[in-house]
This record gives structure tokens, C-alpha cells and sequence, in this order.
């Protein structure tokens, strides 16, 4: 705090010093005297006691007023000044005190809170401390795996549980020898740019899964759960997290997905109608069959409709009654038929098979099982020996284990065994490709599933061998039914393979053959085609037979072509089309439209031969005659006999050229030509 500067003093002001004082008083006295005795000089007479009295005033007179300004009022001017500097003294000491004790206060709220903050940074150094501990320990001791790596995708740090998830023994191994994650841990490595993306989105990822390589190669499924970890000014910095071996999860998910959906497609495909009711009466779970079965379009319009099995389902509710107190009785039935109301209130017999639902106290809550519509069993058993007498296709009923139990006449012609023989045999009398455990194998597959359809070959009565196609469905009604359709397709068989020596015959023939959609699009093409043109099959077909176009005709031709064909006619001409290569050839073409069963033209077959040689011989004899006519020309006055031998093979032939050129000659001279034969 800065010290004020003393006031300036004067004079009057000043206390004077001892010396000082006693030459005033000298002085004022000396004066006094010497006016006193200019007084008394003046005054002719006086006393001596007026002499002293006017002495004593005259000094009193002078001196005090002397005394008083240069002796009494300084002192009294430096009495109060003094104690004014005192006061003021007093009143800084005060306020110096007051601010030394608030400085002190605050000094002592300071270090406490210093001391505080001491403590606390103490606790939080020793939390901190504990944590890390904790932390290293977690780390350390954790059954996940925790890491941490660089967005380039090394590891930092790994726990022990990752380095053993990956298969190495220790972290230091796991991260020396994955030095690139996207390469060397990802079977799929557009995973790892997933992650990344989603990490540069929103900085963080949960349950993220992926499949990695192991240390020995093998694969694994994991979940990560990480976060992205940036610096003060926002850029990345590494990545932190936690991955979950979920293989096991997985296998069990696979697994669960596929009994699922075998359940699933057993559900909704099986040809029995399957149900799961409450007691009160209200259907809760029904399949597409039993939906179907009872007029509705879909399982969630029957639930929704049937509310009241009672009265709204059977015929005679007192059948509803019936059916829980069986339930009750034995927890299952099986065989319960009872007519009932469709949708449409028409009326319908069934079988349920069902069995009791029970809590955990052992209360019935509720019932499941199957229902088969045996309608047409229960209303016409006679109509049924009718069809099955009428039927075209072979028809049988066999139990579980695959005996016979029913055929119709048409098994037994198919056969050739008598209804009565048949009924004595099972399947595997009548197999001939499956072995017996094989056939065992294949009635459990249809019992598991519900049905099946199937190509094989079954033996006739005489030995003979014959071609069916089965189509089988499995009942479990009296203890298992399978309800089995034959066809025999040995005409069928025989009519593939003479297609298959057909597709051979064409695949192996000289001519070249094209078939087109009724487009033009190329369909096939065989062997002689890629050997005349020099495109592979693979390269024509897709396309148009315009890749051997030439440009040697007019689009006239090709006007008349496609006229002629989309007519439903046969085109022949001749082509000159260009190879691969671009050489040209000769083609002799034979274009035939082929027709559906409705006469409609959905195909065309291009055959041709390929007969350049041929052309290009004719072509030269063509020019030999041109030739030959040029000379001929200026010998038109040749006379006389031209000596020709008979036999001479340079200019005989047994294509009859020569006959030709004599021809011309004695046509167009008067020549005549004599045969001899040659000197030598």
C-alpha cells in the first residue's frame, strides 16, 4: 500500500528549537524594555511601582502574543497534527490489522481447500491407482477378449483371453503375427471395411459379428463390441473393445434355424391339418392345411373366427365335452372322428389325434394335435373302390413298415400280380433298385417329413423291370399309412433315351445345325457348325445367325427368307457366309419352322452343308469353258480333220467335258475330229 508524503510545514507551522525560543523571548523582552522605557522617558514623573506595574504589562503586553505565535501555537498546531498522524496511524494499523486478518482468512480457506484438494487428488490418485489395478486385473483375468488396435488395423494390446480365443499362448505371440487385421483375421474382408464405416459414422459398433481365421486356419464366430478413441483436436486415435466367441451360439442358432424350418415346412406342407386350442374353447395356433381344410383363406382368418369350438366347431357340442374328458382321462386319444362345421357351414367328418397341454402344477391349459378330413371315407367307401378301379395311375396303401394293404387294378397290371398276391408282398418284394436297409432308411425319411416323390424301378411278377415315378404321402393315422401313386413311365424312359440318340445323332453329324427361337436368337448349335464357321458354341449362342453374314446378298433375300419361314413354310437357298477368320464359303441352307402342340411356330431349325469345294471346281471349269469359247472364237474357219486320240487321258474324262468341247467345236467350225490313239 503506498505511504502518503508528510505535509509541507512553514514557518508558523515549525516548532521552534530551544536557542531559537529564548532569543525570541530575548528579543521580545529587549523590545518590551526599550518601549517601556520610551514610555516611562515620555512620562515626566512616575513611581516606581508604576514603573514595575507598567514593566510587568508592557512584557505581558509584548511578550504574550510573542510567546503565542512563535511558541505556543506551533506547539499546540504540532500537538494536534501529531495526534492527527495518531489517528491516522491508528486507522491504518486498524485497517492493516482488518486486511492482514481477511488475508489470513483467506489464506486459511486456501489452504484448507488446498489440503483438500490434496486429499482428494490423493483419494483420486489412490482410486485412479485402484482402478488400474482393478483394470489390469479385469483385463488380465477376463474371459472375453479386450483390445485394442490402430484404425490401420494393428494390434496395440490384446488380453490373454484373446490371444487364447485366437489359439496363441500368450498376447506378445498374437500381436507379432497379425500384423494386418483386414488380411490375416477376417475370412470376409469387406467386414472389416463394414466396420470401419460404421466406426467413422457414429464411433462406435455393438454386437458387431463377423467369422475370423484362427492360428491353425480354422474359423470362428465373434461379437464386438468397440468404440473409437480421438484426441483433444478430433482425430482418431485407436480403436478399444471387447469380442465374444459366439461359435457355439451360432452352431445352436444354425441349428435351432434349421429344425425350425424343417418343423416349419413340416408345418405348413404336411398334409394333415395340425391345431392348438385353449380349454375355454378358442384356437390359438392352426396350419395352412387345417385353414384350408375348413373353407378359410389363411390360419389367422380361422383364429380369428373360431372363438367357441363348442358350438361354432362340432356338430354336436356335446362331442366338444367328450373329447376334454378323454383328455383328461389319458392325456392323449387318438382316431377321435366327429363331423363338423367348414366355413361355409357345410358339414365334414374328421379325425383328431390330440394330446393334453399342462402347466407346470399340472392343470390342463390347453390342447394340440392333427386333424384329417375322412369325409370321403366316412360318405362313400364305395365310391372310393370306384375310383381307385378307374384310375389310370397305379395306386396302393401300405402301413408303416411297407406292407401292402390296398391296390387298385392298375398296380396289379403294372405289376402283373393279382390284387390278392400283392396284398401277401410289401415294398421290398416289389423294389428293385433300393437295397432293404435302404428302403428301411428312405419309410422313415417320408415318415419324418409326410411325404415325398421319387423316380425308380420296380420288378413284375415275370422278372421284368418297369419304370415308375412314386408320389407318396404318409398319414399317422392306425399306427402309420402311406398312401402311395405309381406311374409307370417306361414309355417315357425309352422316348428320353431315343432323344438323348437323337441329341448325339444331331451333336455328330456332318451337316451343320442351327436352332433359333422364333426371334432368331441361337439356341444350340453342333459340332460340324463350330468346325464349318469357327465359332464356339459358347460364342453363337445369344446370338443371331447375322455373325456369318457376308454381305454378299440383298435384303430382299432375307425379306423372302423370314416371310417364308414365319409363314410356317421350309426356306432352302444357298448362302455365301463368312467364317470367324472372315474367308468366305458356299452354304446350301434348309430352314424348317417347328411348331408347338397348338401349331404355333416357337422354334426354327437351320440345317446346311458346307459345299465350297464343289463351287469353286465349278467355278473353275466355268472359267476353262470361257476360256476355251475366247479361243475357239478365232477358229471358226478351221477345216479339215483334227487328230484326237481316243484314250489319251489329257483331255478325255469321264465326266464328258471333252464330248462338250468337241461339240462346241464342230458346232462353230468345219472341223472335224478323228480318234486315234497316241504314237506312244
Amino acid at each position: 500500500m503506498p505511504s502518503k508524503s508528510p505535509l509541507p510545514t512553514s514557518p508558523s507551522n515549525e516548532i521552534p528549537s530551544p536557542l531559537r525560543s529564548l532569543l525570541i523571548i530575548a528579543g521580545s523582552i529587549i523590545v518590551a524594555e526599550a518601549m517601556i522605557m520610551y514610555v516611562l522617558h515620555l512620562i515626566p514623573s512616575h513611581s516606581f511601582f508604576y514603573e514595575g506595574l507598567l514593566d510587568t504589562i508592557s512584557l505581558t503586553i509584548i511578550i504574550s502574543p510573542v510567546l503565542y505565535l512563535f511558541l505556543f501555537r506551533p506547539m499546540v498546531q504540532h500537538i494536534a497534527r501529531d495526534k492527527q498522524s495518531q489517528e491516522k496511524l491508528q486507522r491504518a494499523h486498524d485497517e492493516l490489522e482488518l486486511r492482514v486478518e481477511e488475508r489470513t482468512s483467506e489464506l486459511s480457506t486456501l489452504n484448507k481447500a488446498l489440503l483438500q484438494e490434496i486429499e482428494e487428488r490423493k483419494k483420486a490418485e489412490d482410486a485412479l491407482r485402484q482402478s488400474k489395478e482393478k483394470y489390469r486385473s479385469i483385463f488380465q483375468e477376463a474371459i472375453v477378449g479386450i483390445f485394442q488396435t490402430t484404425p490401420d488395423g494393428k494390434y496395440l494390446s490384446v488380453n490373454p483371453a484373446m490371444a487364447l480365443m485366437y489359439g496363441y499362448d500368450t498376447p506378445e505371440e498374437l500381436i507379432a503375427s497379425r500384423s494386418d487385421i483386414e488380411t490375416q483375421v477376417y475370412v470376409n474382408p469387406n467386414k472389416r471395411n463394414e466396420f470401419k464405416r460404421l466406426m467413422e459414422k457414429q464411433g462406435f459398433v455393438e454386437k458387431f459379428e463377423y467369422q475370423v481365421y484362427r492360428k491353425d486356419r480354422s474359423r470362428a464366430c465373434w461379437s464386438e463390441n468397440a468404440r473409437a478413441v480421438y484426441d483433444e483436436k478430433g482425430g482418431l486415435l485407436y480403436y478399444i473393445g471387447t469380442v465374444e466367441d459366439i461359435s457355439e451360439r451360432k452352431n445352436a442358432e444354425n441349428a435351432l434355424r434349421l429344425a425350425e424350418k424343417k418343423y416349419r415346412g413340416i408345418f405348413e406342407n404336411i398334409v394333415v391339418g395340425i391345431f392348438q386350442t385353449s380349454i375355454e374353447g378358442k384356437s390359438l395356433i392352426v396350419n395352412p392345411t387345417l385353414a384350408r381344410m375348413f373353407g378359410y383363406a389363411s390360419p389367422d382368418e380361422m383364429i380369428t373366427a373360431l372363438t367357441d369350438i363348442e358350438h361354432q366347431f362340432y356338430v354336436k357340442p356335446a362331442r366338444r365335452a367328450e373329447f376334454i374328458r378323454l383328455l383328461q382321462e389319458s392325456d392323449s386319444i387318438a382316431g377321435f372322428e366327429s363331423q363338423v362345421y367348414r366355413k361355409d357351414r357345410s358339414i365334414i367328418w374328421v379325425s383328431e389325434n390330440a394330446r393334453s397341454i399342462r402347466d407346470d402344477t399340472g392343470n390342463i391349459i390347453g390342447f394340440e394335435g392333427t386333424t384329417v378330413d375322412i369325409t370321403d371315407r366316412k360318405r362313400a367307401e364305395l365310391e372310393y373302390r370306384t375310383i381307385l378301379k378307374s384310375a389310370m395311375d397305379g395306386f396302393a396303401i401300405t402301413d408303416a413298415r411297407g406292407k401292402f394293404l390296398d391296390v387298385n387294378d392298375a398296380y396289379c397290371n403294372m405289376i402283373g400280380a393279382t390284387r390278392d398276391e400283392l396284398l401277401s408282398m410289401s415294398i421290398a418284394n416289389v423294389e428293385a433298385i433300393e437295397k432293404p436297409d435302404e428302403i428301411r432308411a428312405h419309410i422313415q425319411k417320408i415318415r419324418s417329413v409326410g411325404y415325398d416323390r421319387f423316380e425308380t424301378r420296380q420288378r413284375r411278377k415275370d422278372g421284368n423291370l418297369v419304370d415308375v415315378e412314386i408320389s407318396v404321402n404318409y398319414l399317422d393315422i392306425e399306427d402309420g399309412r402311406f398312401f402311395v401313386f405309381s406311374r409307370d413311365i417306361t414309355e417315357r424312359k425309352r422316348t428320353e433315351i431315343q432323344l438323348k440318340i437323337l441329341s448325339s445323332a444331331v451333336e455328330q453329324t456332318a451337316d451343320n445345325i442351327v436352332i433359333t427361337n422364333r426371334e432368331g436368337i441361337i439356341e444350340y448349335v453342333n459340332r460340324a457348325f463350330t468346325e464349318t464357321t469357327g465359332y464356339q458354341a459358347d460364342e453363337a449362342i445369344g446370338r443371331t445367325p447375322r455373325i456369318l453374314k457376308s454381305g454378299k446378298h440383298d435384303i430382299l433375300l432375307y425379306q423372302t427368307l423370314w416371310e417364308t419361314i414365319l409363314s410356317g413354310n421350309v426356306f432352302r437357298t444357298t448362302f455365301v457366309n463368312k467364317r470367324k477368320t472372315g474367308e468366305l464359303y458356299w452354304d446350301e441352307h434348309t430352314i424348317t419352322p417347328i411348331k408347338d402342340h397348338q401349331g404355333a411356330i416357337v422354334h426354327f431349325v437351320s440345317t446346311s452343308k458346307d459345299f465350297t469345294s464343289q463351287k469353286l471346281a465349278e467355278q473353275e471349269r466355268e472359267k476353262l469353258l470361257l476360256d476355251l469359247q475366247e479361243a475357239l472364237a478365232n477358229i471358226r474357219t478351221l477345216k479339215g480333220l483334227i487328230p484326237i486320240c481316243a484314250s489319251c487321258k489329257k483331255i478325255r474324262d469321264d465326266k464328258g467335258f471333252w464330248q462338250q468341247v468337241e461339240q462346241f467345236v464342230m458346232e462353230h467350225s468345219e472341223a472335224t475330229f478323228s480318234h486315234g490313239v497316241c504314237p506312244d
